[in-house]
């Protein structure tokens, strides 16, 4: 029987994700350290919801550019996309069949960590 991400504890899905943790056949999912420690820092019910969604919208098509949701980077060689779930932006990476998630942090906050972590094309 396969288990969903969905009903692990938080403990338990952030430990999957910081090794790797395969979504589906289509994109495996891995945290970078920086990631995994901004999700350490967030509230346990923003980390579920971050999570929640993550899992949702980059399990199937990472690449697909949506009004609302993903958006492409320009001029950035890295994070290549951004996810916006409420308050926060999920910043990341596409290679082949895997999601590289750089980081998670707040909307008030996310030109400065592009300013300080985005790598110019």
């Amino acid at each position: 029987m396969r288990v969903s991400a969905r009903h692990l504890s938080l403990g338990s899905r952030l430990l999957l994700l910081g090794g790797c943790f395969g979504f589906s056949r289509v994109a495996l999912g891995v945290l970078a350290p920086e990631a995994l420690d901004d999700l350490r820092r967030v509230r346990k019910s923003d980390a579920s919801m971050i999570l929640d969604a993550v899992e949702l919208h980059l399990r199937h098509a990472p690449e697909l550019v949506s009004k609302r949701r993903i958006k492409r980077l320009r001029e950035l060689r890295s994070p290549q996309y951004r996810l916006r779930i409420d308050e926060w932006r999920v910043f990341y990476d596409v290679a082949e069949r895997a999601v590289l998630i750089r980081g998670v942090v707040r909307k008030p906050d996310a030109s400065d960590w592009l300013a300080q972590f985005g790598e110019p094309s």
